[in-house]
């Protein structure tokens, strides 16, 4: 099932275009300069669900007469335009309820739910005490489990789980005896979060947005709160959308669930990107290497270090090799650099393409710009192998796809996996059936460093 947000005239957004998979149950995090429009969009998925949302939690002023948002679910479509009346983007359509349903939101302060929950857990609390005083409760071992692995303790092992009214609360029994207990929402401001995050997840509601999910968690928190939902969005087929400022995050962050949000006078583009590409505009590298070298990806970053290493000269410039999440990456963080030498002055960074960029655009007139031999490491891989020729290859090996690139990755997934060859392995495979250029190449990355 495909979700896809379009969004034409709000706030800060003059057109904003958001696609994910809900098939796919994984993570995706989007980052952004404060005002590119995060919370808008997070708002937008929520307006889905709670159709007065930007009433509730926007100002009037952020919509005119053009305001419209679209939206596409599987093979239902909504549309919502300016009502004068209202001052507000409105639908005529209804809703489907299982379309409500499919999604669960956290906003920032002050209007998301684990800021509001609590007049509800006042409304019930004679409930809950009657309940707990009476024995009248459940334990949850799955949420205790979450939390304890999420904070590397087992301080919730006497949680406790009372259901009123196809409800659910949660309190920590501190005495059995006396039944004194403390309720969920006089936890921490993340203990609390974390519970209430978890009863989306556990309501398997298909897509999970949280805005500022870093909020009142510490960095060891943050880290391991991104392995537990990797392991419970496969466990409850549930996707987890959030945007954090957290470095210490993203730096856990696997191929594929980063994602760049940038506003370009009300344009608003996003794109799969690196951690490194994230540090560099958001937070900046610090200037401590007299050479920089950017690479695609990687896989391409390590070969480069290989082909340094294995010539044998002496380098005695510091040097860090960096990579960017691919190919328009990698060219707008050089393009930066020369504007503003976040890194150092342009003469110091050199932009180290894949071959497949040879011919695309104005990239091979660009100063310090060095194109590999390769259409890149995965195609000149998946093109020479040869099952006949495999040692291993009778070990075990699925070789899938139907392209050179396709069968490349398959490989190299599953070498690393099956701890069969290592990346020093493959890049000499490659060296040795694919020679033509590499010594012209590895001459321009010894030049570059020893300038």
């Amino acid at each position: 099932m495909l979700l896809s947000v379009e969004i034409e005239n709000v706030q800060h957004i003059e057109h904003c275009s958001f696609e994910v998979d809900l098939s796919l149950n994984q993570l995706q995090c989007l980052v952004g300069k404060n005002g590119c429009g995060k919370t808008t969009l997070v708002r937008a998925i929520r307006n889905l669900s709670i159709n007065d949302t930007f009433q509730q939690t926007g100002a009037p002023y952020i919509f005119d007469d053009s305001s419209h948002i679209s939206y596409q679910v599987g093979d239902k479509a909504y549309s919502f335009v300016f009502n004068k009346k209202l001052k507000a983007i409105d639908s005529r359509e209804l809703i489907d309820k299982d379309i409500r349903q499919l999604f669960g939101v956290e906003l920032p302060i002050p209007h998301g739910k684990r800021f509001s929950h609590f007049q509800e857990l006042v409304k019930y609390d004679s409930d809950i005490r009657s309940k707990i005083a009476n024995g009248d409760f459940e334990v949850p071992e799955e949420l205790i489990q979450f939390l304890n692995r999420v904070y590397g303790d087992d301080r919730f092992n006497s949680l406790k789980k009372v259901s009123i009214k196809n409800k659910t609360f949660y309190a920590i029994l501190r005495d059995p005896v006396e039944r004194f207990y403390i309720r969920e929402d006089y936890l921490s401001s993340g203990e609390y979060f974390l519970i209430n995050l978890y009863r989306y997840i556990h309501e398997k509601r298909k897509c999970i947005v949280i805005d500022e999910i870093d909020i009142a968690l510490d960095s060891s928190a943050q880290v391991k709160l991104i392995e537990e939902l990797r392991r419970l969005c496969e466990l409850y087929e549930v996707n987890v959308i959030f945007t954090t400022h957290s470095l210490a995050l993203m730096e856990t962050l696997n191929e594929g669930e980063l994602h760049y949000m940038e506003n370009s006078e009300g344009k608003v583009s996003i794109r799969e990107i690196s951690h490194n590409y994230a540090k560099s505009i958001l937070f900046g590298f610090h200037k401590n290497w007299d050479r920089y070298i950017l690479a695609e990806d990687e896989l391409s970053a390590n070969f480069i270090k290989y082909l340094i290493h294995k010539t044998g000269e002496q380098i005695f410039s510091k040097y860090i090799v960096i990579h960017f999440g691919g190919a328009q990456n990698t060219v707008d963080i050089r393009n930066r650099n020369e504007a503003q030498e976040f890194f150092s002055g342009p003469e110091n960074v050199l932009c180290a393409l894949d071959g497949d960029q040879l011919n695309v655009g104005n990239l091979a007139n660009l100063k310090n710009v060095v194109f590999l031999p390769y259409q890149d490491l995965e195609h000149e891989l998946g093109l020479h192998w040869d099952a006949r020729h495999d040692k291993i290859y009778d070990e075990g090996l699925n070789v899938r796809g139907n392209s050179p690139k396709k069968r490349g990755k398959s490989l190299l997934k599953q070498y690393s996996h099956n701890k069969l060859k290592t990346e020093f392995e493959v890049f000499e495979f490659l060296i040795n059936h694919s020679p033509d250029g590499i010594d012209e190449y590895q001459a321009k990355l010894i030049e570059f460093l020893s300038r």
